[in-house]
Parts: C-alpha cells; sequence; structure tokens
C-alpha cells in the first residue's frame, strides 16, 4: 500500500510491476542456487541460511522509508462497519477473484516439477533449465503489465492477464512436446506476471485510505483460502481423474474470476492523496458511498 500511496496516478501500475521485478529475481536466485541443496542430505540448510540473511537488513531499510503521503490521522473504521458502508460492493469480487486465481495457480505452478519429471520422464536438470528460462522470460509481464494497465485500464488487463494464465497453465497439462511446453510456461507466467500490478493496482484504487491496508489484508486471506482449496480439491481428484484434468477443472475458476473484475469499476488514474479537513477545504478519506463509480477517498 506503500507503494501505491507514493507512485502518481500514471505511472502506479507500472511503479508496481517493477517492484515486482525485483521480487522475482529473488525467486530466480532460488533456483539458480538450487543445485547447492542436491548436493548433500543437509546442503538444504545452505539456502535458509542464505535466506535468513537477508533478514538481517528489512530492519535497516525501513529506517529510510517516509510515512505515505495519503496517510492522516483520522478516527479508525472497523472493517465489518466499513463493509455495511458499501464497501463490500468492492471487497467481495476482489476476494472472489484472488480466491479462484490461488486455487488454480498454488496446485499448477507446484505440480509442475511433477509433471516434468515423474509424468514426462525429463531430467531434472534439463527440467529446471526449462522452467527457469522460460518462466524468467515470462515476468516481462510485470512491465507489460504495468504499461497497459495504466494506459488501457485496470479491468482490460487484469481480464487479459487471467486469461493467459489460464491458457498456459491448462496447455502445460494437457500438452506433451518440449516447445508447446516451453510456450505454456512462458504463457502461465506472463498472465500471472501482468495480473500483478494490474490487480495491485485494483486494490488500492478501490479502497479509502482509513480501510485500505485492512481490506487488503482480507483479500489476501481470500487468496490464502483459496490456496488451501486448491490443493484440498487436487487431493481428491488428482487420483481420480489425473493431474491434467483436475488443473482443468480448477481453471474454470478462472472463467468466473473473469466475470467478477466486470463488477468493478475502472480505477486508472485514481488520485489516492487528499489532503485533511482544513487543507485547502478538502475532507479526510473516508468510505465508499456505495455507489456504482470508484470510492471516494
Amino acid at each position: 500500500m506503500l507503494l501505491a500511496e507514493q507512485i502518481q496516478p500514471g505511472r502506479r501500475a507500472l511503479g508496481s510491476g517493477i517492484f515486482g521485478l525485483a521480487g522475482s529475481m529473488g525467486v530466480g536466485l532460488g533456483l539458480v542456487l538450487l543445485p547447492i541443496a542436491e548436493s548433500n542430505d543437509n546442503a538444504w540448510r545452505v539456502l535458509f541460511g542464505l535466506a535468513a540473511l537477508g533478514l538481517l537488513f528489512v530492519p535497516l531499510l525501513t529506517r529510510y522509508l517516509p510515512e505515505s503521503r495519503a496517510f492522516h490521522a483520522a478516527p479508525r473504521i472497523p472493517f465489518i462497519k466499513a463493509l455495511g458502508m458499501g464497501l463490500s460492493r468492492h471487497f467481495w469480487p476482489l476476494a472472489g477473484i484472488s480466491f479462484f486465481v490461488a486455487a488454480f495457480s498454488s496446485p499448477a505452478f507446484d505440480f509442475v516439477l511433477e509433471r516434468l519429471i515423474n509424468d514426462l520422464s525429463w531430467d531434472t536438470g534439463a527440467a529446471r533449465f526449462l522452467l527457469i528460462v522460460f518462466s524468467g522470460l515470462g515476468t516481462i509481464g510485470l512491465l507489460v503489465g504495468g504499461t497497459m494497465a495504466d494506459r488501457y485500464g485496470r479491468r482490460p488487463t487484469t481480464i487479459v492477464a487471467i486469461a493467459l494464465g489460464l491458457v498456459g497453465g491448462v496447455g502445460f497439462y494437457l500438452l506433451d512436446s518440449g516447445w508447446f511446453l516451453a510456450a505454456s510456461i512462458f504463457l502461465a507466467t506472463l498472465g500471472a506476471t501482468m495480473l500483478t500490478p494490474a490487480f495491485g493496482a485494483f486494490r488500492a484504487e478501490l479502497f479509502p485510505t482509513r480501510v485500505r491496508a485492512t481490506a487488503n489484508a482480507w483479500v489476501s486471506n481470500a487468496a490464502i483460502i483459496g490456496s488451501i482449496a486448491g490443493f484440498s480439491i487436487g487431493a481428491y481428484l488428482i487420483d481420480r481423474i489425473g493431474l491434467p484434468v483436475t488443473v482443468a477443472t480448477l481453471g474454470a475458476g478462472l472463467l468466473l474470476s473473469m466475470v467478477l473484475v466486470l463488477r468493478l469499476p475502472e480505477t486508472r488514474g485514481m488520485d489516492l492523496v487528499r489532503a485533511p479537513k482544513g487543507r485547502s477545504g478538502a475532507t479526510a478519506p473516508g468510505p465508499p458511498t456505495g455507489s456504482g463509480t470508484a470510492p471516494t477517498h
């Protein structure tokens, strides 16, 4: 939320994409270092140790973070009360999108190596190479999605991103050819990374400042519940109908999520910074009114 509130409206999604690119580089580094964990039975501890070293820098870095320009002291609004004041009109579609995307993507991404190594008998090194290269190329979606969301809008970018993720994710489990698998990994990653800045901007712009962080925490909780549901459904269906059909079945939820996107207002260019009452006659950020437009901040 701090990042979204600090960046100018016309570059908010792109800025979020660049931020996400840094996180993707961390994930890629973990994949590159994975052979260390395979060198002996206890070598996996080295990777966890390296990750722990990075955490030591977090308290130091936070000292350089300024307070958000959008934050102003104001009476606290309980989240449940905010839902009753009209916030639910935007919260439930966002929570539903987050749930269905996580229910599909969590098991789909988790079983990638299982599919390549156990089902298709790929060598571990070749499988890792395919995943690193083509998922790495797909992370360009962070920049593509951010640029599209700022230029054409959050709604169309979110729908395109979900559609690409669905095609790539299902295609990976239904196709066997190496080049088709590579293309599927690329499309799935492209869609997932395009979604990050567009959906992140949506989540920041559809909630007023006083409940923005709380609402987004609950949207994230919906994703956690979605992941649990996806793995639970997978555990029940995989042995009965197979992994490919199970993933395709979970993909039906992405179709529902695209319908939910259409229920949200377009928020491209929304200014999240409002002066508190007493400055230039403006009012402090408040809860949404429940109208069909984006919330009043």
